[in-house]
This record gives structure tokens, sequence and C-alpha cells, in this order.
């Protein structure tokens, strides 16, 4: 492995956005097929679809000098391959908090074949309904507070390995 990043966000509206420094506007089609798909790529975007808005999730980007092997100590519960085009080399995860929830410099620009795996959606959206349904009977500010708190474990997780496979076409430029 060449570099590694951890980074923990809240979806917005159930989105987590990774993508070229560049290609920072966001493509409604795409994000129609990660809420149908889990994930969606336009090229250089990729969107990562949450059933749940509410508490954090952990994200880990790795980069490789060649296909990622299998991991068996990741238990994924879905997984996806599609291309990403980095020409810049500088790669953002966006979400809803922080805002921007990391940047990460690429050993290269280029086109890298990606895999997005997943696991924890169907605890997150849990413990979102079950968030949902204990804010209806909280009396009171401090305990509305309190049950806010108490559901923002980092339940849902998911693990994006990159590998470099070619230069950037020049038509990208």
């Amino acid at each position: 492995m060449l570099q590694e990043f951890r980074t923990s966000a809240k979806p917005d509206h159930g989105l987590i956005e990774i993508y070229d420094s560049d290609a920072c506007l966001t493509d409604p089609d795409a994000t129609d097929r990660a809420r149908e798909h889990v994930v969606a790529g336009t090229g250089p975007q990729i969107y990562l679809h949450s059933p749940q808005g509410t508490a954090p999730v952990d994200i880990l980007l790795r980069v490789w000098d060649g296909p990622a092997p299998p991991d068996e100590a990741w238990d994924a519960q879905g997984e996806a391959h599609l291309s990403f085009e980095v020409p810049t080399g500088t790669v953002v995860i966006r979400a809803f908090v922080p805002e921007i929830a990391g940047c990460i410099e690429l050993p290269r620009p280029g086109l890298y074949d990606a895999r997005l795996s997943w696991r924890g959606r169907a605890a997150g959206a849990r413990q979102e309904a079950d968030l949902l349904a204990e804010l209806v009977t909280a009396d009171g500010v401090a305990a509305t507070e309190t049950v806010c708190a108490t559901h923002q474990q980092a339940l849902e997780g998911y693990r994006l390995d990159l590998w470099w496979t070619a230069e950037c076409s020049d038509e990208d430029d």
C-alpha cells in the first residue's frame, strides 16, 4: 500500500462526495444512481449514498501500487467497481459535517481503478430510526441534546481502494 487516509463525515442528505479537486459541481443523475445502487461515478466524481444522515460514517481511502488485494478482515456487505479520473492528483471528500472531510494528494494524477466496499448500512439506518423515535418523546432542549448525543456512533463504513492505471487523456485538460 502506498497511502492511507481515514476520516469520518456526516452525510449531506445521505450523500458523501469524493471527487477530483477540479470537479466540484454535483451531478444530479449520478446522485440519483447512487441512491439506487449505493455508489455511482461520473469519472472525476464518486457518490456514496448512506441510508441515514444524522450520524457520521467512517471513510477509508487507500492507494495501491497495483490492484488492491482482498481484505478478509473487512467484512464487506457490498462492493462496486468503477473508474476514477483524477487529473489534478488531488482528491476531496465532501459531506455535510464537516463540509470538507478531507483532501488527499495521490502519488500521481491519472486514471484509477476503484473498488468501493461498505458495511454497517442497516445498523446506521436503525440508529437514525431510533434517534427519530426518541426525539418524539424527548421533553425539552436538554433531553433532545442527550438523545442526539447518544445516537452519534459511526456504525457505517466505506472503503475506497484505488490503483493507478493510466495517464488522463489530453481531452480532459
